[in-house]
């Protein structure tokens, strides 16, 4: 039986070589053109999220206090001039202290005077309520500082250590005590609910005409002759003394921060002071007569100063920029105080009114 098998042509050996390579090329192009597809029909790998922040409005610097302060009104015409001024935290009373030894107590309100207080024997130097608003604390030049229930005036205690005048006197942060300076050269601290001194600084050099005490109840300040001292609370010792007045400091008030001290002197300056390193950062000579009181704004971002030149001053108190005169009074400006939520102003002067700024 024959077989039938089908007729192979036979190439020569040049034609199978190339006809191999033919074939490779293609199978290399085939799966390249196989991963290109495979490759773009993928989804694209994923990108980190950048992180972006918005442009935001950089919120204007909130405005500073008493920048439209000019209307004035005439609380009230005293009989005696005035040489102390003191408002309750709650802005419902306001006391003066006069040259001849009375005080007075007004209700801010109605500007109607509530009482007078009689007691001292001269003149009224310096007035502080505590800070729940229910005592009132006096220092005369008769030698005493007295402490009234300001609601009813009635004297609560009087303190007699003192061997001249009781310039000045403050309360304490927390109310608890109160810390009276006097020309005889010395600062007492003491418990006024029982009348115990506590604690007696002195100064041997010079009588004192003003004192304050930083809001964290570190330091008390001191002003005397030329000079201010710094007393350690704790333990009484002088821990500075910044030079740069030349005549009497007449009025000192620490910053609410603690950070800064303000002062007034009869040689016609405004001394800002920079508590821990104890230098002077401005010193301001806008007036052109004695400072006779200066008094911080609770947001310790400006102070006002009072001057026998009849003009009060505010101030910028990190840049020490003039900011503002007032120009109401008709005889130097005696005191000044400030409300404890900083709407209020008052002053007052030899021409025995109380004024009110807003």
């Amino acid at each position: 039986m024959k077989h039938r098998f089908s007729k192979i042509q036979y190439l020569p050996r040049w034609a199978i070589g190339l006809g191999g390579a033919i074939v490779g090329v293609g199978a290399i192009a085939g799966g390249y053109w196989f991963f290109a597809q495979s490759q773009s029909s993928s989804p694209p790998p994923e990108v980190p999220a950048t992180s972006v922040t918005l442009a935001t409005e950089t919120p204007p610097p909130p405005a500073l206090p008493f920048q439209n302060l000019g209307e004035v009104e005439i609380f009230a015409t005293t009989t005696s001039p005035i040489r102390a001024l003191a408002i309750s935290p709650d802005n419902r009373f306001l006391a003066s202290g006069h040259d001849d030894g009375t005080i007075q107590i007004w209700d801010v309100a109605t500007a109607q005077l509530r009482y007078t207080i009689t007691d001292h024997k001269f003149a009224v130097l310096s007035l502080d309520i505590s800070p729940d608003g229910q005592t009132l604390a006096s220092a005369s030049r008769d030698r005493t500082v007295k402490l009234w229930n300001l609601a009813t005036g009635q004297l609560q205690v009087s303190l007699n250590r003192h061997q001249d005048a009781a310039s000045s006197v403050i309360f304490n942060p927390n109310g608890q005590q109160v810390i009276s300076g006097s020309r005889d050269g010395t600062i007492n601290i003491w418990d006024w609910r029982t009348g115990q001194l506590l604690k007696s600084f002195a100064e041997q050099s010079f009588p004192i005409y003003s004192v304050a005490i930083s809001p964290d109840n570190r330091w008390i300040a001191s002003g005397g002759f030329q000079a201010i001292k710094l007393w350690d609370v704790e333990t009484g010792e002088i821990a500075r003394t910044l030079t740069g007045h030349y005549k009497d400091v007449n009025s000192l008030g620490f910053s609410p921060d603690s950070q800064f001290l303000i002062s007034g002197s009869r040689d016609r300056a405004v001394n800002i002071w920079e508590i821990e390193t104890g230098t002077a950062l401005h010193n301001l000579f806008g007036h052109y007569l004695e400072v006779e009181t200066v008094a911080i704004h609770p947001q310790g971002t400006i102070l006002a100063s009072g001057s026998a030149d009849k003009t009060i001053k505010l101030w910028h108190l990190k840049s020490g920029k003039l900011l503002k005169t007032l120009e109401e009074a008709n005889g130097k400006v005696t005191a000044i105080a400030i409300s404890e939520d900083g709407k209020y102003l008052v002053s007052a002067s030899q021409d025995r009114k109380i004024r009110i700024w807003q």
